[in-house]
Formats: C-alpha cells, structure tokens, sequence
C-alpha cells in the first residue's frame, strides 16, 4: 500500500531528530526540508529547521509557550539596529511561514512573537512586515496593520498582495475610492491576481456601477472558474445576452459546464445560442452531450429537435419531439412543434390531432389555431374550419393569413355576404394591395353585388394596372349593370393584357351585342370558340347570326344554316345543355331529328316520360327513323309498356327488316310476355 504524504512527513521529522541526535546537522536540514514538502501543515518540522538555521544568528532558543499576551492594539516592534549577524532569506522564510501556519490555526499570539522576532534580526523583511500586516488585519486591528503594510511597501513597492491587502482594510471601512486604487494597483502588478479583480466587482456593486461590477466579476471568473457556481457563471452569461455580447455569454456558458457538468441551463442556454448561429454541429453535440448526462430531463431532447427541424431532418425531429413528449406530457411546445411538422408535410389528420392537444393545454394560441383552420380546410371540414378561423381571429384581429383562409373556406360554403365581409376587414387593414380589391370583387360577383364589384376592380386597376383579370372582371360588372360601352374598353384592355384568356372575347362579344354591334360581336365570338370550344360560345354566336337574318335578306339562308350546326355542336360538345337544340327547333320546327335529339337527351337523365313525348313528336313529322323506334321501345319496355314496345320494334323492322337486333328484341319481348 502506499504510503500517505502526511506517513512520509513523519518518517522525514524522526529521521531529522535522528541526525540531531548524532550531531549531523546537514542530514537533519535535509530531512526537515522533505518533511516540509510532504506535508507544509507540520509545524514541529519548521520549528526543528528553523532552530537548526539560526543556532549561530540566534543565540537564545525561543519558548512560545511562555511568550507574553500582547496588548488589545499590538504595538510595532522595535528593530533592532544592528544586529549581531543577520539570518539567511530561508531562515527567515521558514520562520514566517511557522507564523503563517500559527494563524491559521488561531494562534496569534505566538504568529505575532515570531513576526517581531524577525523584524528585529532584519528590520528590511517586507514579507515580515506582510504577514504582520495580515495577523493584525486579521484580529481587526486596522490602522497598525496599515502601517506593516505601508513599511512593506516602502521596502518592497512591487507586492501585488500589500496592496491587495491594503484594499481590503480601506473595503472594509467603505472608503471606497481609496479601495478601488489600492487594488487596481494590485492588479498592474499582477494581472492575473483573482482576489483583487472580485473584491473590485463587490465595491462597483456597493456602487451602483453595475457595468464595471459585470466587468470585474467576469474576469476574476475567467481567471479562477471555481470562484462561482455553475448558477453563477449562467447569471453572467444573461447578463451578457442581453448586452448582445454573445462570445462572452458562451465562454461564461462554458465555465458552467465545467463547473458542473450536469447544471442543466447552462448547456441549454450554450446550445440555444449554437442553434441560433446556425452552427449546427456543435449544437448537436451539446445536446448529446447533456442526453448523454441527464437522460431523464425533456429539454435536451427538445432542443435537439429543433436544431433538426431547422435542417429540415423532420422525421428524426419528429423522434425528438414524441421523447420530449414522453418526459414531459404537459410541454404544449412540443405538441405545437408536431403540427407544424405534420402541416410542413401536409399530413392533415396528423396536423389536426396534434393541433387539437396542443390547443386543449393553451386555447388562447392563435398560430395553432390557425394551422388547424387549414388542416381542416385541406381535408374539405368547412364548417370547423371556419370555427377555428373565428377562434384564431378572436384572440388576434389582426392575423390576415387568418382573414384570407377562412374567405376561401366561406367561399366553399357559398356565403358570400360573410366572404364580403371579411375581405372588407383584410382591405381595411392593407389598403394598398390591389389583390385584396380583387378578391372583393370576385366576391361581390358572387352575391350580384354589381355596384360593389365595380369599384372594388376600379380600385385594383388603381393600384395595379397591368392586371388583365382585374379588367376582365370590371367588365364582367359593366354588363351586368348595362354599361356596355365602359364594358367594352375594359374588356378590349384585358385582352391586350393577355390575348390567350378565352372568356374576355366572350364577355366582349356579349356587349358589342347588347350595342347592336352584329358583326364585331361575331369576330369576338369566332375568337372566343377558336380559343376555347364551347357549348355557351356556340349558342351566342348562332344567337347574332340568327338576328342577322331578321328581317329576311339575301343572307339569311346561309346565317341560319351557320346557326343551326352551331346550335347542334353546342349541344354536341354539352348534351346536358339542351337551350340550343330548343333554339334550333324554333329555326326547324319540322326536323324530326331535333326532336330526337331532346328525346334521348331527356333518356340520359331518366325523364322517362318527356323522353316518350319527343320520340312521338317526331314520328309525328316523319316516321321513317326506325333506330329511334328501337331506342323508343327501349324506354317502353323499362316503363313495361310491353304491348307498345313491341309496336315499336316492329315498325323499326317493318322499315329496316334486314337489322338482325330489331328481330332479336322483338323476339326476347314476346317471348317474356308470355311466359309472364
């Protein structure tokens, strides 16, 4: 086993008692020495060293125990003016470091007699007077303890700790300014000297001078770490947050850690500041790092997360997130978090859930009540949509993403009054965004607010001229409210905006039409379906040509012709519009063909007995279409009019006996009726 520093003292002391014995005195110096070095506390080995170094420089051995008590205010001693022969430094070095450790142990009054025995060998020790200086500054003796110190100074001007010293005694009687000199002298001498720079922080503080405090503080625990707590060294550090002195805040963060490893805000706080420098790295391994020693706090594992969900890393955030969770239920953080992943990712029912449980913890929480307005908005839940929207708008009148997301959900609900309304708040909050105006327009449309759509365009087009779609619309109002002429500059401007935007040449076409304008009215109508075939252009563009015929002119046969194949491909490109075929029986009333055409029209949509009646009629014009009696007899026999669907099939062969289906129709028919 090895042997203790304070065993091998021992032994050194007894074998130096030994070799004084034997009147080796040069073996027992040496022993003492090692003593002294395995263990500085021993005493008796200063005594034995000291008594050996001085036998010729001190002719009387001193007895501590029979010195005398001094007075309550110890007075200088007198030095002695020449003595006899003058000690070597060590000598004295081992004397006072004897009165040092006599101190510690309380016993001042020996320190004292060991201070005065020096100082009258050699009345120039500076460190005699220094530690003279400290005993009595210690007993409360001040001003004798000014004057040691001012004898060392004078005697060795350079001792950082006189000076120190001398600032603590004028601390102490809150002579401030003096104070303040003394250590700062100090500090000249010796840059690095702790004690000073912290004594120099308390006297700012007493102060006021909260700055200089700050100053001082920092460095006494740069230069001495373990003068603070892990606590402390984080207080600095916000401290210097706040003053936006970040690199100090992280060498302040740094000492914490150090000071204790497992302080939990002081590597919270380190890795905030990482994370918020983008320095991602470090960051991470700051968060492990303090896993790695207090698994069981949430926050590490929260922090991290959000250093992964700033590198878009969102399922290992994701991971983070749920372990956070599981340490700490109740962190409505970590369930906002979640949603905000879950809307990134546009997992809506994810969203939703983790929106809900946040908002359960925190109702007043307006972003999550809007993230779960869209959520909800995205999975087609209008109504609770709205809710939230109404809830979010509630506590914060003025989220706009708010007021926009829950017009569009109003507008899925077709309440325009209410998708009015609201865009009248978001105008009157951005008054100058000509897409707002806009938006009130299509709105405003949508209720047949004619008036209101009008100026909410003009006041787009005010601020944003080059919108062709504002114009578009303005013109769309225009007709509406019979201001053909204005409709038509708008119209004309929207197309020179963009030429491609079909429905402009419509709208144009019905005002040039309004304004009797026949023919610009056909060229508008002609662009419109050569951009965009359709069954609306059809039928307006055989509306002109058929009023261009009337009165009858050298034309009109050609213009009815040309309106009625637009009004048969109008219903050919939508055969659920019927207007047109109605349109092209009024010019044919006689052409059983249209009649046909309605027929089977009104079959599509199971309107069994309106089909009925226009496959009569038009027999009744010309009976000769035998594949309309069988689609008739069709109809007929679903209805279980057996007797008349089998008219019909036999007609449809009487006129086309060579069609093989009619025949086996017929024949299924019959068979089915009597076996009925």
């Amino acid at each position: 086993m090895l042997e203790s520093a304070e065993t091998k003292a021992l032994e050194e002391l007894h074998q130096g008692n030994h070799w004084v014995n034997k009147g080796e005195k040069e073996r027992a110096i040496a022993c003492y020495r090692r003593a002294i070095k395995f263990d500085p506390k021993l005493m008796k080995a200063y005594q034995q060293l000291a008594s050996l170094m001085t036998y010729q420089a001190i002719p009387h051995q001193r007895n501590l125990a029979k010195v005398p008590s001094p007075s309550s205010e110890t007075p200088m001693p007198k030095p002695i003016t020449s003595p006899t022969q003058t000690p070597s430094a060590e000598v004295m070095e081992v004397y006072l470091q004897e009165a040092k450790m006599l101190s510690l142990e309380g016993n001042l009054t020996a320190a004292i007699e060991i201070c005065q025995e020096c100082l009258r060998l050699d009345p120039q020790t500076a460190a005699a007077y220094k530690v003279y200086g400290n005993i009595l500054q210690s007993k409360g003796q001040s001003s004798t303890a000014v004057e040691c110190y001012v004898k060392a100074l004078t005697i060795q001007p350079d001792d950082s700790e006189v000076w120190l010293n001398l600032g603590g005694i004028f601390n102490q009687q809150q002579r401030w300014q003096q104070a303040i000199t003394y250590y700062q002298k100090a500090i000249a001498l010796q840059p690095d000297l702790t004690a000073a720079y912290r004594n120099l922080a308390r006297v700012h503080k007493r102060l006021g001078n909260s700055e200089l405090m700050i100053h001082y503080w920092s460095k006494s625990l740069e230069l001495d770490p373990t003068l603070g707590t892990a606590a402390e060294h984080c207080q600095l550090a916000r401290i210097f947050e706040q003053q936006d002195k970040i690199d100090l805040a992280i060498a302040c963060y740094r000492r914490g850690i150090v000071r204790d490893p497992k302080y939990v805000p002081a590597s919270l706080a380190l890795a905030a500041i990482l994370t918020e420098r983008q320095q991602w790295q470090p960051a991470t391994q700051c968060y492990r790092w303090l896993i790695e020693q207090v698994p069981e706090h949430w926050q590490p594992y929260y922090g991290l997360a959000e250093v992964y969900l700033q590198q878009q890393k969102l399922s290992d955030a994701v991971a983070l997130y749920r372990r956070s969770l599981q340490l700490n239920p109740q962190c409505t953080e970590v369930f906002s978090k979640l949603a905000q992943i879950y809307y990134q990712l546009e997992e809506w029912n994810h969203t939703v859930k983790y929106c809900q449980q946040a908002i359960s913890l925190k109702p007043d929480d307006w972003e999550i009540l809007n993230y779960l307005g869209t959520a909800l908005l995205n999975l087609k839940q209008y109504p609770a949509a709205i809710s939230a929207y109404h809830q979010c708008l509630t506590i914060n009148p003025e989220c706009l993403t708010a007021y926009h997301k829950i017009a569009k959900a109003l507008s899925h609900t077709e309440n325009w009054s209410e998708v009015v309304a609201v865009y009248r708040k978001i105008i009157s909050r951005e008054p100058t965004v000509a897409a707002h105006y806009s938006e009130l327009g299509e709105a405003a449309l949508k209720q047949q607010q004619w008036q209101t759509a009008m100026r909410a365009f003009k006041k787009a087009i005010a601020l944003e001229k080059d919108n062709s779609w504002s114009f578009h619309h303005l013109g769309i109002a225009l007709n509406e409210l019979g201001e053909y002429r204005d409709a038509i500059v708008a119209f004309k401007q929207a197309i020179s905006l963009n030429s491609t935007f079909a429905w402009s040449y419509f709208h144009l076409g019905d005002a040039l039409a309004q304004l009797s304008q026949s023919d610009y009215a056909l060229a508008a109508y002609r662009h419109f379906l050569s951009l965009e075939p359709n069954a609306y252009g059809y039928e307006r563009l055989a509306d002109i040509l058929v009023a261009k015929a009337t009165p009858p002119n050298l034309h009109t046969k050609s213009l009815l012709s040309e309106a009625l194949q637009c009004y048969r491909q109008a219903f050919k490109i939508d055969p659920k519009y019927l207007n047109p075929v109605y349109k092209a029986i009024e010019l044919q009333p006689n052409n059983p063909e249209l009649y046909f055409l309605l027929a089977r029209a009104y079959s599509q949509q199971a309107k069994w007995a309106i089909a009925v009646s226009f496959y009569q009629i038009g027999f009744k014009i010309n009976h000769h279409y035998p594949e309309e009696y069988f689609e008739l007899s069709m109809i007929l026999e679903q209805q279980n009019q057996i007797s008349s669907a089998i008219d019909c099939l036999q007609r449809a062969i009487d006129l086309e006996p060579q069609k093989a289906k009619y025949t086996q129709n017929l024949e299924r028919v019959s068979s089915n009726r009597q076996k009925s």
